[in-house]
């Protein structure tokens, strides 16, 4: 026989030796470590390119060489390739249902735990009839409860209702609905004129420091930036403020 069709041979026979091994690992109970699966499964494909090579030399040989019996045993081998490499991806697969099971319940479980959490009661906002502050009463109120579309208008009405005290309780509407009040809330809070006197009242009649303290220069500091603040979001500034007519009496004996 040719001496390099026996060489050849010799490969083939310790393919087929690798191969029946990798059956037999599959046959006997294959190991439930994922990471050894997924090492075979690369072993298949390192055996498989092997004979790929080796068939690719069988052709480079003579035409008068016969391997009618080589293309059989090269076929067998093949089939027995495709073989495990289905039982193999079949066996990851079937780790991969349980990590993904073992990460839903993990996170399920954190769920539950965060669920089980009682958080504390979000009080209403208070809105007392002060114009500076019914912005931001408006704006959380309509975030809490406005905005809820599980409550009905009449509960939204009463809530609106307890959220008023002193003289923005005064506020009546003819129609005894959350709509109207509301709006009347509005039309009687959303004057800037009001809010605008107000800041500048704030703004004169603040109280005197007696002796130089640190804490109160804070106090001060913060009271006068948090007026300007306001007048600048109502787009008074300087200009705008000289043009204004004030109607709060307490301002107009100071002019």
């Amino acid at each position: 026989m040719n001496p390099e069709i026996t060489a050849l041979n010799r490969l083939r026979g310790a393919l087929r030796q690798s191969v029946t091994k990798l059956e037999n690992y599959i046959k006997q109970g294959a190991s439930e470590d994922k990471v050894v699966l997924e090492t075979k499964l690369t072993n298949v494909d390192t055996i498989r390119k092997k004979l790929f090579d080796l068939q690719k030399r069988y052709y480079e040989l003579p035409p008068e060489a016969d391997l009618t019996e080589t293309d059989e045993a090269i076929e067998q081998v093949e089939t027995s390739l495709d073989e495990m490499e289905v039982s193999l991806k079949y066996l990851i697969s079937e780790h991969n249902i349980d990590d993904k099971s073992t990460k839903f319940n993990i996170k399920e479980n954190k769920t539950a735990k965060l669920l089980s959490v009682k958080l504390p009661d979000i009080p209403l906002p208070q809105f007392s009839g002060k114009y500076e502050e019914f912005g931001n009463f408006k704006s959380q109120f309509i975030s809490l409860i406005e905005d809820n579309d599980g409550l009905s208008n009449t509960q939204k009405l009463y809530y609106l209702k307890s959220s008023l005290t002193g003289e923005g309780k005064l506020i009546q509407t003819t129609d005894d609905t959350y709509k109207s009040l509301l709006k009347a809330l509005e039309d009687r809070y959303e004057n800037n004129r009001p809010v605008v006197d107000s800041q500048i009242l704030s703004l004169i009649n603040l109280e005197k420091l007696n002796y130089e303290s640190a804490e109160d220069l804070r106090k001060l500091l913060d009271t006068v930036k948090k007026n300007l603040r306001t007048l600048k979001a109502l787009e008074y500034d300087r200009n705008n403020l000289s043009d204004h007519k004030f109607d709060s009496p307490e301002i107009g004996q100071r002019n």
